[in-house]
């Protein structure tokens, strides 16, 4: 579930990723940002620990049963500065970034599901990247599954053929 608002002991908080299953229930944190050289510092790292802080002792009705969480999750498409790993590690977030940790971060995750964002793609326009993403069409794999849709969008086929090109040789890495 996507952007989900939770009462904690405290007050109501937006939860960015639930996710759950009969043993765990999983609230997550996503920070994304455009610039690649700016870093997720310990603000962020204080403020999520906060957060999970206020909802670990609350029981909620997801998926028909009543549960609490089981882990909260900070997850970023940058790196984490210095303290914010100290920090998180010494205060027990847990966390992904693009290089943390060192084996299961970001990148990783990225390259063994073949989950590339469509975003990286340079063969599509700002616009069609917009368009896509409206129709939750998020990764290369996706558009590669549902490469129609290109034709529905009045794309020439020989653009269609170079956005493809692509999208094989980001995904067949």
């Amino acid at each position: 579930m996507n952007d989900v608002m939770v009462n904690g002991s405290c007050i109501e908080h937006e939860i960015d990723v639930v996710a759950y299953n009969d043993e765990q229930l999983v609230m997550t944190e996503v920070k994304f940002h455009n610039q690649l050289m700016l870093k997720s510092d310990v603000k962020v790292a204080l403020y999520i620990k906060a957060r999970f802080d206020d909802l670990k002792n609350v029981t909620f009705n997801i998926g028909g049963k009543l549960r609490g969480m089981t882990q909260g999750l900070l997850i970023t498409n940058t790196k984490f500065t210095e303290n914010a790993i100290k920090f998180g590690s010494c205060a027990g977030v847990n966390m992904i970034g693009w290089n943390y940790p060192a084996k299961g971060n970001l990148h990783d995750l990225i390259e063994e599901m073949s989950l590339h964002p469509l975003t990286c793609l340079t063969t599509l326009t700002n616009v069609e990247k917009k368009v896509l993403l409206a129709k939750e069409i998020v990764t290369c794999k996706a558009l590669k599954e549902k490469a129609i849709v290109l034709k529905d969008m009045e794309i020439p086929q020989n653009r269609i053929d170079e956005i493809l090109e692509e999208v094989h040789e980001i995904c067949d890495m």
